[in-house]
Formats: structure tokens, C-alpha cells, sequence
């Protein structure tokens, strides 16, 4: 029985430290921080071969976002466990944590909406140096 107790206060310890993180901002910070949105303005001065160099990084850009979209997740099954085991008191974290994947998953999704943008607007100057 002791051994239940101390799971239950070092899991309840591990939630808590990530419910603080989570109201001040820390994981929202360092998301957007490792999204930050790169200048894909484009210069109408560029050559041909530079657009084309030009819509390669943003293709580029756009596949490694897409990458981080799929990371962002939220492991449910483990939350559901380690409710359970708490008896209800994970719930907590889990819904702090839900709504902070929730976050970083928009500004991922903002990301690629940029790019795509971006490769747009690549494509068009090129259609017209065509």
C-alpha cells in the first residue's frame, strides 16, 4: 500500500511542475520561439534560377513544419492511465496539457499557412518570367 501512495505522490509531483510550466508560459514561449516565422517575403529583382532556389527552401520549410505538426500530440492513453491512478486528480494536467498542444499546434498551422503563401507567390513570379 505504501508503494501505491508514493507512485501516486510522485506522479501528482511530475503533474504539478508541468501545470506550473504550463501557467506561466514556458512551453507556449519555447513553441513559438522554435516556430518562429522565417522572412519568406519575396524580391521581384530575383533571377530565375534564384526564384527557383527560393521555392526549394520554402518547400523545404514547409515539409520540416509539417514534420513538427505530426509530433504535436498529446499521448491520451497515458493521461487517461495516470488519471486513474490518481483518481481523478491528473485530470487537471491532462486539460492544461490538451489546451497547450492545442496552442502550439496553431502556430504550427499558422506556419504553414505562410509558407504555402510564400510558395504561392514564388510560383506566380515564375509563371510571369515564363
Amino acid at each position: 500500500m505504501n508503494l501505491v501512495k508514493l507512485t501516486i505522490l510522485i506522479v501528482s509531483l511530475i503533474g504539478i511542475s508541468f501545470f506550473i510550466k504550463s501557467l506561466v508560459g514556458y512551453s507556449r514561449a519555447k513553441a513559438v520561439k522554435k516556430l518562429k516565422l522565417k522572412n519568406l517575403t519575396i524580391d521581384s529583382s530575383l533571377s530565375k534560377k534564384e526564384l527557383k532556389i527560393k521555392r526549394r527552401e520554402i518547400e523545404l520549410e514547409l515539409k520540416q513544419v509539417e514534420r513538427e505538426l505530426e509530433t504535436i500530440k498529446v499521448n491520451h492513453i497515458l493521461h487517461l492511465i495516470l488519471s486513474l491512478i490518481t483518481a481523478g486528480v491528473w485530470l487537471i494536467i491532462w486539460l492544461v496539457v490538451t489546451m497547450d498542444v492545442g496552442s502550439k499546434r496553431n502556430v504550427a498551422e499558422q506556419k504553414i499557412a505562410n509558407t504555402n503563401l510564400a510558395l504561392i507567390s514564388v510560383e506566380n513570379t515564375l509563371d510571369e518570367l515564363d
